[in-house]
């Protein structure tokens, strides 16, 4: 509600015409509501912008696969590791069993037939239990630090230590049934780091298209609309007790075009420095397909070379084994037979654990390598992303 005093008061555009007088008043109830719309659509650089978000959010999940990747590799490489060291761990104590009691045999033997051939025997074989409790003890080590490294791979609580469910068994993964070319060609289609930096280059490509454009004007539908209700009394005098009530409304409105340009004389260079950007990041896609090339053929050859020693780790373990057995079953072998016999299982264990642990690191890093998901990691990961694009 508006109250009008009776001197003349300054509005906007002036003084009111024709105050009432002094004995006179108007009081005035007004809505007056009104709406301003403008809708851009011609404008070329919004476009563009909205490529480059685009490619920068295509860029984003790049980098989230090349962190899933790097970590499931760390991952594998770590447990794989760590599950060697406890198997090489497991077959030198039995080893070192083995040998021990061998040594309880000579001593028990030695009791009635305390010979110089026997007490030699004896002397070697403590010599051989020395020597692998040694081992053994280097073996604990590497162990416990293989533990503490796949512990904070997993990211398990400080002071935690990692061990392999007593269900898995070390053994080697399934063979990789891409020949060479392939492998190659599946990687420099598919991996992130390439892809990356040419989703960054058209990216940058679109900005600097985008501020080229900017230069070109943007046409606008523009509307106004207002409403006014106006009511009250106008005038009521005091001397002629009259008044004179009234009552207005109405609409107003109306629409046209706008044009707008940006006049900056810097987009022009900002514009060429992302072209430049865009070309360096266009080289670098290039050297890392020249990078990648060379890390998968160099991997495949170590996987096929792996695959080799793997079986042939095998035999000799085997045949160690078996000439260790027949070593104790022979009375005419010397200590010194038992003795190499047990070096040797010990020498062939450690090789095929060896060979079982470069077998699968070299199949981890194929898989990685090559872009390819081992089983069950791909469901996980668009779940994994799903829940980021969610929050």
């Amino acid at each position: 509600m508006n109250m009008m005093a009776s001197t003349p008061q300054l509005g906007p555009y002036g003084t009111v015409n024709n105050p009432i007088d002094s004995n006179s008043f108007a009081v005035v109830d007004s809505f007056n509501p009104a709406l301003i719309a403008r809708w851009t659509f011609f404008d070329l650089a919004r476009g563009e912008k909205i490529n480059a978000s685009t490619e920068g959010a295509k860029a984003e999940e790049l980098l989230f696969n090349m962190t899933v990747r790097n970590t499931v590799l760390d991952l594998n490489m770590k447990y794989y590791q760590l599950f060697a060291k406890q198997n090489l761990l497991q077959s030198l104590e039995k080893d070192y069993e083995a040998n021990l009691q061998q040594l309880n045999n000579l001593l028990a033997k030695q009791n009635y037939d305390n010979t110089l051939e026997t007490s030699s025997a004896v002397t070697r074989t403590k010599t051989t239990l020395y020597l692998q409790l040694d081992e053994l003890i280097k073996a604990y080590v590497d162990y416990t630090k293989a533990s503490a490294a796949a512990a904070k791979a997993m990211g398990l609580p400080i002071g935690k230590l990692m061990k392999p469910s007593d269900s898995f068994s070390m053994q080697p993964m399934n063979a990789w049934v891409m020949n060479l070319q392939d492998t190659l060609d599946h990687a420099l289609d598919h991996r992130e780091e390439i892809k990356l930096a040419k989703t960054i280059a058209k990216s940058q490509n679109h900005l600097a298209t985008s501020l080229l454009y900017s230069y070109l004007p943007k046409i606008s539908i523009f509307g106004y609309g207002s409403y006014s209700n106006e009511s009250g009394i106008l005038d009521f005098s005091m001397g002629t007790e009259k008044d004179f009530g009234a009552y207005r409304e109405g609409w107003e409105g109306n629409v046209g075009l706008m044009f707008s340009w940006m006049f900056d004389g810097t987009l022009a260079a900002k514009s060429t420095s992302l072209r430049y950007a865009a070309k360096q990041q266009m080289q670098k896609a290039k050297e890392t397909e020249n990078l990648v090339a060379e890390q998968v053929s160099t991997t495949y050859a170590e996987y096929i070379a792996a695959k080799l020693s793997l079986a042939n780790a095998k035999m000799a373990l085997a045949s160690a084994l078996e000439t260790r057995k027949l070593t104790q079953k022979l009375n005419s072998a010397t200590s010194t037979d038992y003795s190499n016999a047990a070096q040797s299982v010990s020498d062939a264990a450690k090789n095929y654990a060896g060979a079982i642990f470069k077998y699968n690191a070299t199949l981890s890093m194929l898989y990685r390598f090559s872009s390819i998901w081992p089983s069950g990691v791909s469901e996980e990961l668009n779940s994994a992303v799903k829940i980021l694009k969610e929050e």
